[in-house]
């Protein structure tokens, strides 16, 4: 009986085991809520009171995926709104102060009663989200006859650039409180990636070909690119199941796919010197031309005629034809169409390059505005040198007529090799005449 006495007081007494800390932590832990932030890998923790009965600190609205906003978040007691934004890509924040400031002042011109006041712009560290850029502004409201101080923070996660934007109506300093106090309740799910996971230089693709991506530029990650599209090479050819396209982007800003490559199984194009088969290039500008801007085209190989319907993500209407080059790459040719147009009425330049093998046709594009064509040249540049991985092994589909006009020297009806049977049967139907 005293036994068990003894072990039983001797089990009351004793110290609890682990850390005391651990054990103080996990009973004073504060209550919270989480939540997913639509479109991008990212928690938005938000604290809970105490009482179940009190009113929260924070109040949260989701958007969707395709909602502008994809967070708003509200300081009840502060009389501060937040909205959390997402990019399409992952930025580089050592490059994207100009264009965070541009994206900025693009806001000021969208609301002719606004005016903005940008002041400077940090570059710093948070413990947790890694590098981030802050840039404070006062924003006037002509129509309501009031002012609002807003403060912008930008900061990456794999696929992604998320920006946090907080508005006071109370001041400058209560909009950057709030703003890193609602920065401390963001939790990555997937870090952001670094400059070497990044496609850049390089870049060998699962379609068969290569690019050396110029400085500046990058492909978008497989996470990035699926997001955009999920088309994969059709038929039953080497190719068949890949990933169809692969966007170029400038990571220095916040939107800007300068460039995009599709391949496809549809029926392929003959590429031909163009004084040698007008046809064949006139063939490639009508095929290039509904690419731009929707439609139908019609392409016949041999005894097979197929019908694509395009539908065009930007469509461009092209003017006049155009300055179309014939490009000779390694084991295979190209066309390299320059021409102008416009997209929703405003003037565009657009550079189109096209080659093919197997069953593969390769379709890259780039579309800037009108004052910065320099763009194109630095897309033609890098087209020019595009390569086809093993290119001996995946030769460029042509016809026996694309093979002999390839082949013949000369493109004038009356020079050509179906002629030559004409005067030797005219020779020998005379020497037959004349034995007779």
């Amino acid at each position: 009986m005293w036994v068990l006495l003894s072990t039983v007081l001797s089990l009351a007494l004793a110290e609890p085991t682990g850390d005391p800390a651990e054990t103080a932590e996990e009973v004073e832990a504060p209550r919270t809520k989480d939540i997913k932030v639509p479109g991008v890998d990212l928690i938005a923790r938000l604290p809970l009171p105490e009482n179940p009965d009190d009113l929260p600190l924070w109040s949260h609205g989701l958007g969707d995926a395709t909602s502008e906003v994809k967070l708003g978040l509200r300081r009840v007691d502060a009389f501060t709104d937040l909205r959390v934004q997402v990019t399409a890509y992952q930025p580089d924040l050592e490059r994207i102060t100009g264009s965070l400031v541009a994206w900025l002042e693009a806001q000021d011109e969208a609301d002719s009663f606004e005016t903005y006041t940008l002041g400077e712009t940090t570059l710093l560290e948070h413990e947790r989200l890694g590098p981030l850029v802050q840039i404070p502004f006062s924003v006037r409201d002509e129509h309501l006859e009031q002012d609002f101080w807003d403060e912008v923070a930008l900061f990456s996660v794999e696929g992604a650039g998320v920006l946090v934007t907080a508005v006071s109506s109370d001041s400058a300093e209560k909009a950057h409180e709030v703003l890193a106090e609602a920065l401390d309740l963001l939790f990555p799910t997937v870090a952001a990636l670094g400059a070497d996971d990044l496609p850049a230089g390089r870049v060998e693709t699962p379609a068969g070909y290569a690019l050396e991506i110029p400085t500046g530029w990058r492909t978008l990650t497989e996470k990035e690119a699926r997001l955009r599209s999920t088309v994969r090479i059709a038929g039953d050819g080497p190719f068949s199941g890949q990933f169809a396209r692969i966007y170029g982007v400038d990571p220095g800003e916040l939107e800007k796919v300068i460039f995009e490559c599709t391949a496809s199984a549809e029926p392929t194009l003959h590429v031909l010197d163009p004084s040698k088969s007008p046809q064949a290039a006139e063939n490639f500008r009508k095929f290039a031309t509904v690419q731009l801007r929707g439609g139908r085209v019609r392409i016949q190989t041999g005894s097979q005629e197929r019908m694509i319907d395009v539908v065009a993500e930007q469509p461009v209407q092209p003017e006049g034809e155009g300055e179309l080059t014939w490009l000779s790459l390694p084991h295979r040719q190209a066309y390299l169409w320059r021409i102008s147009g416009t997209l929703f009425d405003e003037p565009v330049a657009v550079s189109m390059f096209y080659t093919a093998w197997d069953d593969v046709g390769l379709l890259c594009r780039a579309i800037t505005p009108t004052d910065e064509t320099a763009v194109l040249g630095t897309f033609e540049s890098m087209v020019r040198q595009i390569e086809i991985l093993d290119s001996e092994m995946h030769p460029m589909p042509l016809s026996m007529k694309a093979r002999y006009i390839r082949w013949w020297p000369t493109a004038h009806p009356l020079l050509q090799l179906y002629w030559i049977p004409i005067p030797l049967l005219l020779m020998a139907g005379w020497l037959v005449l004349r034995d007779d």
